[in-house]
This record gives C-alpha cells, sequence and structure tokens, in this order.
C-alpha cells in the first residue's frame, strides 16, 4: 500500500519536519481513510460551536442558561424574518 511505503521512507528521511508529518499523519490514518470511504466530515459541527462561541463572545456572558439558550435558538435556527413588519406580532405579510 502506497500509505505504508511512505510512511516508512519518511520515517527514515531523518528531516525532522517530515518525520512530524508522518507521525501526525500515522496518528490520523483511521480517519482520513475514513472520510474517503464515507465522504462525512464534522465540518458542520465545528461550524455551529464557531457560532456558539461567537454568540457567547459578543454577549460578554449570560446571566443564567436559558438566556443563552435562547440566543443559540436565534441566531441558529434558522428563523426567517425577511416579509415582517416590527410589531406586528411576527406575522408575516
Amino acid at each position: 500500500m502506497f500509505w505504508t511505503s511512505w510512511n516508512d521512507w519518511a520515517i527514515r528521511s531523518r528531516l525532522a519536519p517530515v518525520v512530524k508529518v508522518a507521525q501526525m499523519v500515522k496518528r490520523h490514518i483511521t480517519g482520513i481513510l475514513n472520510y474517503y470511504s464515507h465522504k462525512i466530515t464534522n465540518a458542520v459541527a465545528e461550524c455551529t460551536n464557531g457560532v456558539v462561541e461567537t454568540i457567547k463572545r459578543k454577549a460578554r456572558g449570560y446571566r443564567n442558561l436559558n438566556n443563552l439558550k435562547t440566543a443559540i435558538l436565534f441566531h441558529c435556527g434558522g428563523l426567517k424574518l425577511d416579509g415582517m413588519t416590527p410589531g406586528s406580532g411576527l406575522v408575516p405579510r
């Protein structure tokens, strides 16, 4: 297999940066090969986590967990406010 021969070469090369990459790839080879088998990543979860962290940072903290949950649902819930008129009780036009 290509991976095995490349890893052997990289470890024997004694070039510190190449050895470091080879060790990193070896630690993550299962996940790398799983991606090519299933075409699934955790990118959506990472993106959502980044959005939640941004919400927390912008607010500089929340007084209680319910306020944080409300802010997350408001920003990440997919609520469409297009066509809403202010003060109309959020009834679409």
